[in-house]
């Protein structure tokens, strides 16, 4: 296979996405980040990373708890993105999936039989298919 196989009209790389990694202010990985979630959790909590003192507000969705050497933007963002990198790498691939299948919402229609302008007219996604992809 040439090269050009592996790129968009553009010339760009075709990439296809094989696992993903997730921190917020609710915990680190999709298995906390789910419970924190599905329990009612909040991840908004009092700032203390900087003074807040002239600020109009206290509280935000910080991640405190990623050890870093320094404290500073640029090592922050590289220890957030080594821990998803290392999430997304423990799962190699998304897992075959079903179909998932939409239904049409209930169409509901006024007095006279045709359809009510107060609601907007949705249609129907395609069928999805997600399954891991391999390339050689």
């Amino acid at each position: 296979m040439t090269a050009s196989a592996y790129r968009d009209h553009l010339g760009r790389p075709i990439v296809a996405v094989t696992g993903m990694g997730i921190i917020t202010s609710l915990g680190q990985g999709l298995g906390d980040n789910w419970a924190a979630l599905s329990s009612g959790t909040s991840g908004i909590h009092e700032i203390n990373r900087f003074p807040t003192e002239g600020l109009s507000t206290r509280i935000a969705g910080t991640v405190d708890f990623i050890g870093i050497p320094v404290p500073n933007a640029v090592e922050r963002s590289y220890a957030f993105a080594r821990e998803t990198t290392i999430e997304a790498l423990a799962v190699p691939a998304f897992p075959v999936i079903s179909t998932v299948r939409y239904s049409s919402p209930p169409r509901r229609s006024s007095r006279n039989g045709a359809r009510a302008s107060s609601l907007p007219t949705v249609r129907r996604p395609p069928t999805i298919r997600v399954m891991p992809m391999s390339v050689s």
